[in-house]
């Protein structure tokens, strides 16, 4: 992850720049803005940049380690890849999100993602 403050790279899951001392949760912050961008994005019907968005939260997340946040994204993608008709591109992220949320007994976000996941079957 790139430093916002001094430019240094820093190895992925670092919270703060090797460099600088500066604090990377920015990430976090810009990674939650693309995330909330994409969620905008449906509501309001402008899809055409939902799926990039999406990709560069969930991309971030991942970079920086923040697993709950990751899940999170995984399950809002897949959400809307659901209800773009396009269930098989939702089930990995269905996947790997359950995972994080059971590793991290997140009981009420596994069982709204299992709701919206057995939405699948309902869609196309």
């Amino acid at each position: 992850m790139i430093c916002g403050t001094c430019g240094t790279e820093n190895a992925a899951g670092k919270k703060f720049c090797v460099q600088c001392g500066a604090l990377l949760a920015l990430a976090c912050a810009d990674a939650q803005w693309a995330r909330f961008r994409a969620r905008l994005d449906v509501r309001k019907g402008e899809i055409e940049h939902v799926e990039s968005r999406f990709k560069g939260a969930v991309g971030s997340f991942r970079e920086i380690s923040f697993p709950f946040y990751l899940a999170a994204t995984l399950l809002d993608y897949g959400a809307w890849l659901v209800n773009e008709g396009r269930p098989e591109d939702a089930e990995p992220l269905f996947d790997e999100g359950r995972g994080i949320f059971e590793r991290l007994g997140t009981t009420p976000w596994l069982e709204h993602l299992d709701a919206v996941a057995g939405e699948r079957s309902t869609v196309g």
